[in-house]
């Protein structure tokens, strides 16, 4: 039988590693994120105030990316409206970039939409000036893998002895 064969038995143990892999990966990324998102709201008060509960939740709901650029930006911030302006920018680019794309190539998949949603205002800004040269989607997906690599760098440079 085919499920008995050692070549068949390779390449689910193989499947299983890969698995596993990736597994870890998400999970160090999603510990990223989340400390992160709490060396913020530690952060945030002292430089703009007290956070009501719904800032804090919408603080905790960003990408990694988006929450790398906030800690970089909340130092610049004077007060709360800063911290409002910066939310609200973050929105309204991120929602001009998905018109723009669905106007040009119609509806996008759910992925592609939820990728460019975690997208940092920096990333948002350099997909901006890109995507005015593509033709297809295909290069929006290659460019969006691109934006993976740093952290996959990260991690593969972690495991270097």
């Amino acid at each position: 039988m085919m499920q008995e064969s050692v070549i068949y038995q390779e390449i689910k143990a193989e499947g299983r590693r890969e698995g596993r892999q990736e597994g870890r990966q998400e999970g160090r990324q999603e510990g990223r994120r989340q400390e992160g998102a709490a060396m913020i709201l530690r952060l945030l008060p002292r430089q703009v105030g007290p956070l009501e509960d719904q800032m804090q939740t919408q603080i905790v709901m960003l990408s990694l990316s988006q929450i790398e650029s906030l800690a970089e930006a909340l130092f610049d911030f004077e007060g709360l409206a800063d911290l409002v302006a910066w939310l609200e920018q973050l929105q309204r680019f991120t929602e001009q970039i998905l018109q723009v794309l669905q106007q040009r190539w119609g509806t996008l998949l759910p992925e592609v939409t939820a990728e460019i949603q975690a997208l940092s205002l920096e990333q948002l800004s350099s997909l901006e000036n890109e995507l005015t040269s593509w033709s297809d989607t295909s290069e929006l997906d290659v460019w969006l893998q691109a934006q993976d690599s740093p952290d996959e760098q990260l991690d593969s440079a972690s495991k270097r002895p």
